[in-house]
């Protein structure tokens, strides 16, 4: 369809430019000329409005896609920096239990805990699951919850950039219609109760 509507602009506009040769040619009266002129212009601008709507068309699906895939990236951002507080957390409770069981040889009933002061009355249960593989397991958590929260964040800048690129493109579309449609109004009016182009011609 736009490339329709751009062939009808482009043949308005070789129409009209050799109409005004003939009529130069044939000495026309310039009012008459005036005339045909601004049939021409509003044919030529009604092709230009039919390729400049399908534009803004066009324009409004890819901001809306895009407007969908920016809310989407700070969805998934927003889980993934939770991921990330989510393992940040489990990280620091498997090193205060890797610390509680490093004191767990030293503790005898009736001592008083070197952590809380408090005298001992029973011996903590040692977990079965060595200390020192929960926490590296836990810090090689953290460090990929970490790495897929970067990316995370880098997918929603991408895709801000990309939403305001066509935020401006949407707006210019806009504008350019707007441009058009007054023009054509303003034609529209001058012409109002004028004869039509074939008629002026036969003149």
């Amino acid at each position: 369809k736009v490339n329709d509507a751009a062939q009808a602009v482009t043949a308005a506009e070789e129409a009209e430019e050799k109409l005004r040769g003939e009529l130069a040619a044939a000495g026309v009266d310039p009012a008459l000329r005036r005339l045909l002129d601004a049939h021409g212009e509003r044919e030529r601008l009604a092709g230009e409005a039919s390729t400049i709507a399908a534009t803004l068309t066009q324009a409004e699906k890819e901001h809306t896609k895009a407007a969908s895939a920016l809310t989407k990236a700070r969805t998934e951002a927003k889980q993934a920096h939770q991921a990330l507080e989510d393992a940040r957390e489990a990280y620091q409770a498997a090193v205060a239990t890797d610390r509680a069981a490093a004191l767990r040889p030293h503790l005898r009933v009736g001592d008083a805990c070197p952590v809380c002061t408090q005298t001992v009355t029973t011996m903590p249960v040692v977990p079965a699951t060595r200390h020192d593989s929960t926490v590296a397991a836990a810090e090689k958590a953290g460090k990929a919850a970490k790495k897929r929260a970067e990316a995370a964040d880098a997918a929603v800048e991408h895709r801000d950039r990309a939403a305001r690129e066509l935020d401006r493109n949407l707006a210019g579309a806009r504008a350019h219609v707007e441009q058009i449609q007054g023009r054509l109004t303003a034609l529209e009016e001058r012409l109002d109760g004028a004869p039509g182009p074939d008629a002026l011609r036969r003149d």
